[in-house]
């Protein structure tokens, strides 16, 4: 179920390897321009779709730890500089190749984010699942 189809993977290993030195380039700038662009997006989809609680809290659960926890990690290190910003588009444009390549738009990717197959949604999907029937059942033994 784990998708290769959200840069935020892509970032959060990134952030991952960089933090344990295995990876000398930061990705801080660009986790700060993902964050920026998915607020945005998520402000619109707010705005023109309605979208319901459920999905509102999803996205901001998986922003918390795939972006906002690496960055608080690596914002302590020094910050960005040339090789930084060099790495992350090499990053950026192999993400894009490998998506043109697998017949995926990437603009399309973040239009659907609700119905993109990731594996935040289908954990989601499952937990509250699982918690629903779970106090549904309880309510019965109750009755």
């Amino acid at each position: 179920m784990l998708t290769y189809e959200l840069y935020s993977y892509w970032l959060f290993i990134w952030s991952i390897l960089h933090y344990s030195g295995i990876i000398k380039p930061s990705p801080l700038i660009f986790l700060i321009i993902a964050i920026i662009i998915v607020h945005l997006v998520l402000l619109y989809f707010i705005i023109r779709n309605k979208l319901s609680n459920y999905t509102i809290i999803k996205k901001i659960i998986s922003n918390t730890y795939m972006k906002f926890i690496p960055i608080y990690l690596i914002f302590k290190k020094p910050l960005i500089n040339e090789i930084d910003l060099q790495f992350g588009f090499i990053i950026t444009y192999l993400y894009i190749i490998i998506l043109l390549i697998n017949k995926k738009n990437p603009i399309k990717i973040y239009l659907d984010l609700d119905k993109t197959e990731s594996i935040h949604n289908y954990l989601y999907d499952k937990s509250y699942g699982y918690l629903r029937n779970t106090y549904n059942s309880l309510l019965l033994l109750k009755k």
